[in-house]
């Protein structure tokens, strides 16, 4: 991948919107980490932090994130909110909700929905959802299908594979693979990445790989398209630092 000198930092003066969503997205980090709720009867778990991604066609994206998540029973549901800025789209808000429901022993089926709305004109959503299969060591193997489209003439639909390989109590293994495609570009993608908690409440991630410019299969904000959809797989890297319940 090519040097680049990042510099973190989100954008000066946001508008008040954007002030008052960060200040509730830091509320309900705060709310889950603080939950009074017993280890043994815990469902709620929510945290926070910061990502950085690097992608094909010189993209860039930095965000600010924050998610929570409650336990019913074998299912779940979830709540996700994010300041980003990005070198294509801009700067703006994203907001979302994800559902997990138990469909047979092993298998819980997964459904999410993304609103992204710019400080300008920008605007755009995402649809995921797919079937998850759980093993009793602790592995977990996702088949999806998503769809993205904005009013930057940005719309692609991809197919992708996730696993996720626990390596004890702090660290996961993860891999992602998956086929995508837009009005004029096509192909295959792929990222492997880990999670890692060196000490209780935090978590360090990373993810590398190849993507088609265009289709923004990897990487948190789903708008990774650059100008020339033409241009073949490029490296990405997605990094990021978060504070969690648990």
């Amino acid at each position: 991948m090519p040097h680049r000198i990042i510099q973190f930092g989100m954008p000066s003066g946001p508008p008040p919107r954007a002030r008052v969503a960060a200040v509730w997205l830091s509320l309900a980090c705060a709310a889950a980490l603080s939950a009074p709720t017993p280890a043994a009867t815990q469902t709620l778990s929510g945290g926070g932090g910061f990502d950085y991604y690097s992608g094909a066609g010189g993209q860039i994206t930095r965000s600010v994130d924050a998610w929570v998540e409650d336990r019913i029973g074998a299912g779940s549901v979830s709540l996700e909110g994010s300041r980003f800025d990005d070198t294509i789209v801009g700067s703006g808000l994203s907001y979302g909700a994800g559902i997990g429901v138990p469909v047979a022993p092993r298998w819980r089926l997964r459904a999410s929905g993304t609103r992204y709305v710019g400080d300008g004109s920008f605007s755009g959503w995402r649809l995921k959802a797919g079937p998850q299969l759980h093993v009793p060591s602790g592995e977990t193997a996702g088949f999806y299908v998503s769809h993205y489209d904005d009013n930057m003439q940005g719309a692609s639909t991809a197919l992708t594979v996730s696993l996720a390989v626990p390596q004890g109590p702090s660290l996961s293994l993860r891999a992602n693979a998956g086929y995508a495609a837009a009005a004029s570009a096509h192909g295959p993608q792929a990222t492997v990445g880990a999670s890692w908690i060196p000490i209780r409440h935090l978590e360090l991630s990373g993810d590398f790989g190849f993507v088609q410019s265009g289709l923004g299969v990897a990487g948190a904000f789903p708008s990774k398209h650059a100008r020339d959809l033409a241009q073949p797989a490029q490296p990405s890297a997605e990094i990021g630092v978060r504070l969690i319940s648990s």
